[in-house]
């Protein structure tokens, strides 16, 4: 790791003032462990095990390596920079006060709104009544199943041709299509709906009937298309399972709100 990258990750951690763990299990010795001592300092294994923790909730994509030695290091170089400012007593002076204050506000308001939800909290059934109302209030797009052939337009002339004399779109598809992605599923792109499309394929589509394929040829920024309309059918909605966490900070949200709007209707306030 860059000596750089480490001293910008210890320095942030100096001001980190969440509480790391929440465990209210009972400590055992080995938690109480010393783990390096710094200047008569001790560090414990629940030093370490906060601060890893909180690092690790800070690396998310994993750049930074987490063996014990790097961690320890870590750990020392934190404590003697706050060792340095103890000796130096910056902690009295009026700028770090004034922060500290802040930070002390900060934190009390977040435990204050969560003491509140963790009081209120919001059921499954609550949130399955916010899934249902939504969804009654939402409109779904047309949703479209198709295949298609991708080619040349003097290509795509001549398979429209093959076609009216009744040959199999998916086997001409699989035979003539430059769209390998869907050429070997016989031209099939599945269902969609005319958003995902550029403009000119979803006009196409939206203007064949069902069951009929276009017989001139549409030109888009990859080539000319031949396509069939299979089916069409209204987007399903999105599932309860994928949506539910977010509807549940959502709701959460909103709470908060109103908790602060009746804090705010009871209070005295002189403008």
């Amino acid at each position: 790791m860059k000596p750089r990258i480490s001293f910008i990750l210890i320095i942030s951690s100096l001001a980190c003032t969440a509480v790391f763990a929440q465990d209210k299990a009972v400590k055992s010795v080995k938690t109480n462990a010393t783990v390096v001592t710094v200047n008569g300092q001790a560090i414990s294994q629940k030093d370490y095990d906060d601060y890893l923790d909180a690092r690790q909730k800070r690396n998310t994509d994993n750049r930074l390596p987490s063996d014990k030695d790097t961690i320890i290091d870590e750990l020392v170089r934190r404590a003697v920079v706050l060792q340095d400012a103890q000796n130096l007593k910056l902690e009295t002076t009026p700028e770090f006060m004034d922060k500290l204050e802040k930070a002390r506000q900060n934190l009390l308001m977040e435990y204050a709104i969560r003491h509140y939800l963790d009081n209120n909290p919001v059921t499954d059934a609550q949130v399955k009544t916010e899934y249902d109302e939504r969804i009654k209030k939402i409109t779904l797009p047309l949703q479209y199943k198709a295949k298609h052939i991708l080619t040349t337009e003097e290509r795509a002339k001549e398979l429209v041709a093959k076609l009216d004399k009744g040959e199999d779109f998916a086997k001409l598809a699989k035979e003539h299509s430059s769209d390998k992605a869907s050429s070997t599923k016989g031209g099939d792109l599945g269902w969609f709906d005319l958003q995902q499309m550029v403009p000119e394929f979803g006009q196409a589509v939206k203007e064949i009937e069902k069951g009929h394929y276009n017989k001139a040829p549409v030109k888009t920024q990859f080539g000319w298309h031949i396509i069939l309309v299979e089916d069409t059918r209204t987007a399903p909605p999105p599932s309860f399972d994928s949506v539910k966490d977010n509807l549940k900070q959502n709701i959460e949200g909103m709470r908060m709100m109103q908790y602060m709007e009746d804090l705010v209707k009871k209070a005295k306030v002189q403008k």
